[in-house]
């Protein structure tokens, strides 16, 4: 999951915008797969709060960076912390 994200960084962020802008477009993207991202939304929590490249790459390293399986849809996710 990961290097789905680094390289869906690199395919939407254009080099002439600002890096707020960039990561205020990606964080949107992580609210399509924070639910599905380990128990309790950490991984949501921590992704809306980050103004920066650096601290977007290392929140996602920390909840990303592993090759578990991971539900693909929100239903998926719930019976799984919930169920």
């Amino acid at each position: 999951m990961l290097a789905y994200i680094q390289a869906l960084w690199e395919t939407v962020c254009t080099p002439e915008a600002l890096e707020a802008q960039q990561v205020q477009r990606l964080k949107k993207f992580m609210n399509y797969i924070g639910e599905g991202v380990g128990p309790g939304g950490q991984f949501l929590h921590e992704i809306r709060r980050v103004t920066t490249k650096a601290d977007f790459f290392a929140a996602c390293e920390r909840h990303l960076d592993h090759d578990r399986p991971m539900p693909l849809d929100r239903q998926m996710a719930r019976s799984r912390r919930f169920g």
